[in-house]
């Protein structure tokens, strides 16, 4: 190994050339990897962190922007048509939404603001206290008063940073209060904009408030059916029953949607991906010409340590290890740079950490050091095919 570095650092200016095209054709590789992977997360934990089929659930995406008049009691006379007239089971919302209270000194806390009996998509798992009961939804005993504030449920994070305790009172910027009921268990999770957005938010951080009426609906809206009905029949006909109340909406079965996306997402990604490995094989294969000129660039070299005793195993030992260190630095080089670049499995967008599938995995990493290593096959070859050729009296004579 000594030998290959002093070697190595014999040619300073054009190892470090060859280091910088390795780095940049691992990273390109790297950043296509991490872009498949969040599809596959996307994906796959969608429907693995659901409590029921996502064939068996509709999203309604709902336009709330297009004027007309569109109010709650609207929306949820239109929600009770669907009830009578499909098999739909439940339907359920919810939004994230914003906590501030200038006496704790509490800005912009996030909330997220959740639907009564939401349980059916994803269960709020409480460490102490108590969760949500139906009541906590009746605005006529829970009105955000002081004698009946609503109930709130804290991240452990969000406690410990504000010296919060069970059965704490305080009053918001809107004048609405709350009281402390429950504390969340650690880790708990729940969905950013949407289910099939694919990103989870965690709520460590962050409050958990029941979803008050509010003049206007939501953008989202989740309808449940039994199994043995179809999903997508039932959202055609949850999209002609908007039509009848003047609601612009569209409706779209979760798992089709998640199909749509991973299919979409697949094939650009794809592209990438067959793009960084046209890369790693044009870098591989210029290295490996210029290692070459290099060997013969060097044969005065190779010709005094074949005639000194070296044998071929050894010379090739020597070369071939050259290309191992400097493939095998651009790649823990490369694995550094994307770590400091992708982080953890955690992203952070101000106070807001979400679970987005962006980061470097195992994985990953492993794949990265077979690219690697394969990206030394073409110069290995090419030195065995070409080195056997080669005596030490022709060599002599070379001229470094």
């Amino acid at each position: 190994m000594r030998e290959v570095l002093k070697s190595l650092g014999k040619r300073k200016l054009a190892n470090i050339l060859l280091l910088v095209q390795v780095i940049l054709s691992l990273f390109y590789f790297f950043n296509t990897a991490v872009s498949i992977q969040k599809v596959f997360n996307i994906y796959h934990e969608v429907p693995k962190t659901l409590n029921t089929d996502t064939e068996q659930i509709i999203i309604a995406d709902v336009d709330v922007d297009s004027g007309g008049g569109l109010t709650n009691e609207l929306f949820q006379t239109f929600c009770e048509t669907v009830k009578k007239e499909t098999d739909v089971e439940k339907i359920s919302t919810y939004h994230n939404s914003w906590l501030e209270c200038e006496q704790l000194d509490i800005e912009f806390a996030d909330a997220l603001a959740v639907d009564w009996d939401i349980d059916w998509i994803r269960q709020i798992e409480v460490e102490e206290g108590r969760g949500f009961r139906e009541e906590d939804y009746d605005l006529s005993r829970t009105d955000g008063t002081k004698e009946h504030p609503f109930p709130l449920l804290i991240g452990q994070e969000f406690r410990q940073q504000y010296s919060l305790q069970i059965g704490d009172r305080f009053e918001d910027s809107n004048n609405d209060n709350f009281v402390i009921v429950g504390v969340l268990k650690k880790s708990s999770l729940w969905f950013q904009q949407s289910i099939s957005d694919g990103m989870f938010l965690t709520l460590d951080n962050q409050a958990v408030k029941p979803l008050s009426k509010s003049p206007e609906p939501e953008m989202n809206y989740y309808f449940k059916v039994p199994d043995h009905v179809s999903a997508g029949d039932t959202a055609e006909k949850i999209e002609n029953i908007a039509g009848r109340y003047q609601i612009v909406l569209s409706a779209e079965v979760v798992s089709d949607r998640l199909d749509e996306q991973f299919s979409e997402e697949m094939r650009k990604n794809i592209q990438w991906l067959c793009f960084s490995l046209i890369v790693l094989v044009m870098i591989a294969v210029g290295m490996a010409a210029i290692i070459l000129a290099r060997m013969y660039s060097r044969r005065q070299e190779i010709g005094i340590r074949m005639a000194v005793g070296y044998s071929f195993g050894k010379i090739c030992r020597l070369l071939v290890g050259e290309v191992l260190v400097l493939v095998l630095s651009g790649w823990i080089f490369t694995v550094i740079g994307a770590k400091i670049i992708y982080g953890g499995s955690v992203e952070s967008f101000g106070s807001v950490r979400l679970y987005t599938g962006l980061y470097l995995s195992l994985r990953i990493i492993l794949l990265g050091g077979v690219a690697a290593i394969l990206m030394c096959m073409p110069t290995v070859v090419a030195l065995f095919v070409k080195f056997r050729k080669l005596q030490p009296n022709n060599l002599i004579g070379g001229n470094e």
